[in-house]
């Protein structure tokens, strides 16, 4: 457990703390039955969750897919809930490998939005 990080008590008054890129991304709820996910506003901090079930877990482990980067998985913590569109989470464990694969894939696809905002066709 030496390579996670924990993210639960930093900034918890402050619910956008991070840049977020809109998405969509692809994602699975891991579980007794692993479930596909699309995933909207990530940041480094957490992201939205759309889904149709009424009640998310407290805490649950995400895979989420990056542009450039792969699978990176993540535990997290649900900070609110909207039924029958979805749930935010805050990541509150993380590998330093994902970690660093999650803030380059961010990085790289805000330079991208930027410069497509900067450059219209």
């Amino acid at each position: 457990m030496e390579h996670l990080r924990n993210f639960s008590g930093a900034g918890a008054g402050n619910r956008r703390r991070d840049d977020r890129v809109r998405g969509p991304f692809t994602g699975l709820e891991i579980g007794p039955i692993d479930r596909p996910v699309r995933i909207y506003d990530l940041s480094e901090s957490g992201c939205f969750v759309t889904s149709v079930i009424e009640t998310p877990p407290s805490h649950l482990t995400l895979k989420v897919y990056l542009p450039h980067e792969g699978w990176i998985s993540v535990k997290t913590e649900t900070v609110r809930s909207m039924p029958g569109h979805g749930y935010t989470v805050r990541f509150i464990e993380i590998s330093d490998d994902s970690r660093v694969r999650l803030e380059r894939s961010l990085r790289q696809l805000q330079l991208e939005n930027a410069w497509l905002t900067a450059n219209p066709r």
